[in-house]
């Protein structure tokens, strides 16, 4: 039986994305099927609209899941952790299914993070630069530092603008009191 076309990977791969890695990865046996665990039966694939991740904060559990996660390792193709600043991010590592062999399979479905934008990866273009976990899926476009860095901005603009009111309240009760008093000050 021809296996299904994945856009992402060559013929006869299946794609899985680890959580919080921006490379697609390609793997032999089809993904969230009971392959990584050791059963010989088809243990259930991902729902329509998602694919396989490896979530490594639950004990390398492959999920389905709709969205990639911020703050999460990957696999290397050895079958060692590594974070995302050490991560190969322009094209995917071809993986063997036997270094995913402490992985076990739950399909679970996940839904995506509200502040997610929605992308339409092009077959041609997948490999190169795309960081959905599968077709139509969604990119996560929101980092730390992005958050951090309005955080910083919308809190200097408070400064100011309270600054900026409490100064005229001062210079407005100057103007009252010297009315006052009957002296003008300017």
């Amino acid at each position: 039986m021809p296996a299904a076309y994945d856009p992402y990977c060559p013929t006869g791969m299946y794609s899985v994305s680890v959580v919080g890695d921006k490379t697609i990865r390609c793997v032999s046996s089809k993904p969230c099927s009971g392959v990584f665990n050791g059963l010989e039966r088809n243990a259930g694939a991902c729902p329509t609209g998602s694919s396989c991740g490896v979530f490594p904060s639950s004990e390398m559990t492959l999920k389905c899941i709709k969205d990639a996660y911020p703050d999460a390792v990957f696999l290397t193709h050895n079958g060692t952790l590594s974070n995302m600043d050490n991560a190969n991010t322009s094209t995917p590592l071809p993986t063997d299914p036997s270094t995913l062999l402490n992985a076990t399979t739950v399909p679970e479905f996940l839904l995506q993070p509200s502040f997610s934008t929605t992308t339409q990866p092009k077959a041609g273009d997948a490999m190169q630069d795309s960081t959905s976990s599968s077709p139509g899926a969604s990119k996560l476009s929101i980092t730390l530092g992005t958050i951090l860095e309005y955080t910083v901005a919308v809190v200097v603009v408070c400064a100011v603008l309270l600054g900026v009111y409490f100064f005229r309240r001062r210079k407005a009760l100057e103007v009252l009191l010297s009315k006052r008093d009957g002296s003008v000050q300017v």
